[in-house]
């Protein structure tokens, strides 16, 4: 053609320029359409060429699957050429199937399903099945019909001849009905320049975008424009650059008491724990706070200052987005939008429910507490994997014993939760009334046991820790780790939170207690049957949750709950989540050693499986939580308490 349509693309800068150069904030690029092949090519292996060899063996016991197209195709041809050096043993194949079947995989059974091709009576060739043991070079099968062909691969899984596997190189041809060649498109570049835009100091360059408000890029380059079909000849388009600010992300108490978000290093410097150098869909890890407001159960985190107020009205249009205190938060356009550009940070502000209060302004107890069927469940949507609260489904509560204040939630179990980590330590006097069913000996409350004397509160003397093998009842009865100042204040506020060892206490996640003492002396720490403790050292009124993996069906327990929230295997992601907010608070090894806090954590159920172990609910860093009955009952780990909805 004289002159050949073309297809322009008009590249802007979306508010800011290219190459450093300000006054340049939009280019033009013409591009013409061109044939530039007719086949499809793909090998599963490296190093391959046409004629099929290569310069190096790939892995044995090895699998894979890929899937071509053509577009428009009603029929394709497939044509295999094999690698030098397939071994006489070898029993290599591959597999071939019609349509996009990506999770197909080449074995006996898949493989019956498959397409016939040549030296194979259904869908595989094995490499060697021909003439005699040697490898015919290439072979061939027509699939009718269908724009898509699915190869499964599986390499030889013992040394056989040579003990080395070469791949294939497949050239797949599209027809139409009329039995004509498809040529695939492409563009290239014929006026104008391509010019790469200058990141900056503010901002990060993603791609490009038909969309001017796009968060990411659908284009990365000019080379994108060319592999891109849908630009046809005479396309007049303007793509848009997608920028994200580089933010930083910092911790505000929100008119918290005491408190600020400081951590100490490796090197055991104090710094304050924010996030720098954020981008769009980054994803970061949100630190629990180390704030405490008297009065006042700690929620979540929010970008809106005034989240409780909005979440707890009437009016939906204002509803705020709140994040778990510990929760896996992907950087979007909610986030972005609150960026302050002075300073180029987003501020996340502490959430707080003001502690419940009676008629006449006197605390409502958590001990036998009635109001839980008042409050609306959270809701588990499984089309978009999120949790939706409504605006009761959040309150605070007191605990009788210490006066601490708990953000209490109703969840998707039906069930209202604690969903702060239990504080309770050597202060508080435990009794029979306040305490759920505590072990009593001789008409004393037997929390810690010393030398023969029982006492109705928590050992003070906790740093020394039960040790793997001491199964001691004076060990077990060293029921609470005192790493906590119990006003909060001073050097009590300061803790590592990294990953490794800790000496210090970090607010929001609780106390550490040994299964002997979260289950109030009621658990056999010396049995060696399956068995459920009957009490625990949560308020009157409420329990520790059951565990074990068969508990799916048992309502109060973790896996239940797990359930609800959408996950049907012992795996789930939604732990972290607002209003769930579980936290990963690390575990007290035996032999006095905080770990891992940061990264997982464990909460104990009310049941023990043998001699030394009982049911935890772990969650790991991804949020995903599993019941672990061989976690060692000396060990310290976290507690959250559950009452039943009436």
């Amino acid at each position: 053609l004289t002159n050949p349509p073309v297809a322009t693309v008009t590249f802007d800068g979306n508010g800011l320029y290219f190459n450093g150069d300000e006054g340049q904030t939009t280019n033009t690029v013409k591009y013409l359409s061109t044939i530039t092949d007719d086949t499809e090519r793909y090998s599963h292996t490296p190093n391959i060429d046409n004629a099929g060899r290569q310069d190096g063996s790939y892995t044995l016991g090895d699998t894979k699957t890929s899937v071509i197209t053509i577009p428009g195709a009603s029929r394709l041809h497939v044509s295999m050429t094999y690698g030098d050096g397939i071994g006489y043993y070898s029993d290599d194949y591959v597999c071939f199937w019609s349509g996009d079947i990506p999770t197909m995989t080449a074995n006996s059974s898949n493989c019956e399903s498959g397409i016939s091709v040549e030296g194979a009576s259904n869908g595989r060739y094995i490499f060697n099945s021909s003439y005699n043991g040697t490898p015919k070079n290439t072979i061939e099968a027509d699939i009718d019909n269908n724009s898509s062909v699915t190869f499964a691969y599986a390499t030889t899984t013992n040394s056989g001849g040579n003990g080395t596997g070469y791949g294939y190189y497949a050239v797949v041809t599209g027809y139409d009905a009329d039995g004509n060649v498809i040529y695939l498109p492409g563009n290239k570049i014929v006026s104008g320049d391509y010019l790469t835009p200058s990141t900056g100091t503010t901002h990060r360059f993603l791609g490009w975008s038909t969309d001017k408000n796009a968060l990411t890029g659908t284009y990365a380059s000019a080379s994108d424009f060319a592999l891109d079909p849908s630009l046809t000849p005479s396309d007049k388009i303007t793509v848009y650059a997608v920028w994200s600010p580089i933010i930083d992300i910092s911790y505000d108490g929100n008119n918290a008491t005491i408190g600020s978000m400081q951590s100490t290093d490796n090197n055991g410097n104090t710094v304050t724990l924010s996030h720098h150098n954020i981008i769009a869909g980054d994803s970061v890890d949100l630190y629990a706070p180390n704030y405490k407001k008297t009065g006042y159960g700690f929620v979540g985190w929010s970008i809106d200052k005034d989240a409780w107020t909005h979440l707890t009205n009437d009016d939906t249009s204002d509803d705020p987005i709140i994040y778990g205190p510990n929760q896996t938060v992907t950087i979007d356009k909610y986030i972005v939008n609150a960026l302050d550009e002075k300073t180029n940070t987003v501020t996340l502000y502490a959430v707080w429910s003001p502690a419940e209060k009676d008629l006449q302004g006197n605390p409502v107890y958590l001990q036998h507490w009635t109001g839980c069927s008042a409050l609306t469940p959270t809701s588990y949507d499984g089309d978009t994997n999120t949790l939706n609260v409504g605006n009761n489904t959040v309150t605070a509560l007191t605990d009788n014993r210490d006066g601490n204040v708990y953000t209490i939630a109703r969840l998707a179990d039906g069930n209202c939760w604690m969903v702060e980590n239990l504080r309770l330590d050597d202060t508080a006097i435990i009794t029979v009334s306040n305490t759920n069913n505590p072990l009593v000996v001789n008409g004393t409350v037997a929390i810690k046991n010393s030398n023969g004397n029982t006492y109705n509160h928590l050992s003070s003397n906790s740093m020394s820790w039960c040790s793997g093998d001491d199964e001691s009842e004076f060990c077990r009865g060293r029921s609470y780790l005192n790493t906590n100042n119990t006003n909060l204040g001073g050097n009590g506020m300061v803790a590592s939170y990294n990953s490794g060892d800790y000496n210090s206490q970090w607010y929001s996640y609780g106390n550490y207690y040994n299964w002997y003492s979260a289950t109030a002396g009621r658990g056999e720490y010396d049995t060696t049957a399956i068995m459920t403790a009957s009490g625990d050292i949560c308020p009157s009124g409420w329990r520790l949750p059951y565990g074990g993996y068969d508990n799916k069906d048992t309502n109060g327990s973790f896996m239940y709950l797990n359930q609800q929230l959408g996950n049907t295997s012992s795996d789930g992601h939604n732990w972290l989540v607002f209003p769930n907010n579980f936290i990963r608070s690390g575990v007290f090894v035996e032999g006095q050693s905080l770990s891992y806090r940061g990264e997982l954590s464990a909460y104990w159920s009310s049941m023990h499986t043998d001699f030394w172990n009982a049911y935890a609910a772990w969650l790991n860093s991804s949020g995903t939580m599993w019941a672990s009955g061989h976690t060692p009952d000396s060990r310290g780990g976290s507690v959250r308490c559950v009452t039943l909805a009436e």
